[in-house]
């Protein structure tokens, strides 16, 4: 690989890194936690943009105390101590397992999540068939070397924002060069437009051309029939006079 291709597989790794670790700070969560939602969210065929904006929604009902939030983790047999704390991946598998061990219908699943805030329907077929998925997914990110730790990511970013910086040393040279020149085109525009009024040097070059040339087109056949005539009378005579020069040296000999 050449040096280019280094630096460019280089920063989409960056930035990949840079993407992941600013979705799951928003989502309160590890990358290695929003990696394994992402992977068991992509096998689901579920948006994991919808886990996470449910996985919000509850940690912000459970926060503020809500009755129904804490309800609902009851008659799954979970008190809030048993979610706080948990990465968000690790907290729907612990949902889902106990949605599964309860034997809650599609219904009644529906109904308690309802109670945490969480009305899509994709959080739901994530949680109905337990966490297997999820802790499968967390152990198998962890185990491609995926999990990059809150110090590396952290550098990265730094790293990410201090190479996006690098575009306003072009917007400087862009900005002084139009600084420089910007002003002497405009002097030069204005001199060009000025010319191109009546009586304008630019106008009268123009003027004269298309004169010139609506003339050749004017008289385009006047001139194509005197090539003709010339043609036809010049050519004949040249070729006698060669034919008589020709004859006489052949006589001469």
């Amino acid at each position: 690989l050449s040096v280019g291709a280094l630096f460019a597989l280089a920063r989409k790794g960056a930035n990949d890194i840079d993407d992941a670790a600013k979705a799951a700070r928003r989502l309160g969560a590890s990358i290695l936690g929003f990696r394994a939602l992402e992977l068991a969210a992509g096998e689901a065929g579920v948006s994991v943009s919808s886990l996470a904006d449910a996985v919000q929604t509850m940690d912000r009902e459970i926060a503020r105390g809500s009755a129904n939030a804490v309800s609902a983790l009851s008659r799954i047999g979970l008190t809030v101590k048993d979610i706080v704390g948990l990465d968000a991946d690790q907290k729907i598998a612990l949902i889902g397992d106990k949605i599964k061990e309860f034997g809650l219908s599609s219904g009644q699943a529906s109904a308690m999540l309802q109670d945490f805030g969480i009305r899509n329907k994709e959080f739901l077929l994530a949680v109905t068939d337990g966490g297997n998925a999820l802790r499968a997914a967390r152990a198998d990110i962890d185990d491609y070397g995926l999990a990059i730790s809150q110090v590396d990511s952290d550098r990265i970013e730094t790293a990410n924002d201090a190479i996006g910086r690098l575009a306003l040393a072009g917007q400087y040279l862009s900005q002084q060069l139009a600084l420089a020149l910007m002003p002497a085109l405009g002097d030069l525009a204005k001199v060009i437009t000025d010319s191109l009024r009546e009586g304008g040097l630019l106008r009268s070059m123009i003027d004269g051309l298309v004169s010139v040339v609506k003339f050749g087109a004017e008289n385009f056949g006047m001139i194509a029939s005197a090539i003709a005539v010339m043609a036809s009378t010049a050519i004949p005579a040249a070729v006698g006079g060669l034919v008589a020069l020709t004859s006489g040296f052949t006589a001469a000999g």
